[in-house]
């Protein structure tokens, strides 16, 4: 089989998830086929300033009528996560900031029809 029919056989949102994913600490949710009927996918992302010692949720939010279907994070060197993962609506990233300086956590969301 060519590489090009063999791409046709890549479900197109397990393709956009991994584009979306690039340098990302990422989960993906549902299987590669959920994921071919699902679509289109959105991303959302939410940057939070974290203080010396703090740890924080940061909970991203999918628009109404939508589900997570993949998250995670992007963080600055240094911040420590403790878990990632999808709720009912949301991604929620947990992180810790040991440091005794403000650091920035990033999280995202990657969202579709259900």
């Amino acid at each position: 089989m060519s590489l090009e029919a063999e791409m046709r056989r890549i479900p197109l949102a397990l393709a956009a998830a991994t584009v979306l994913a690039g340098g990302l600490g990422l989960a993906v949710t549902q299987s590669a086929a959920d994921a071919a009927v699902k679509a289109p996918f959105v991303r959302h992302s939410i940057q939070r300033n974290i203080g010396p010692g703090q740890t924080v949720s940061v909970n991203v939010p999918c628009d109404p009528g939508t589900v997570p279907t993949g998250g995670g994070f992007n963080n600055s060197p240094g911040i420590t996560v403790l878990s990632s993962f999808a709720q009912p609506d949301n991604w929620q990233v947990t992180v810790t900031n040991p440091s005794n300086i403000f650091k920035q956590a990033e999280s995202h969301v990657i969202c579709s029809t259900p």
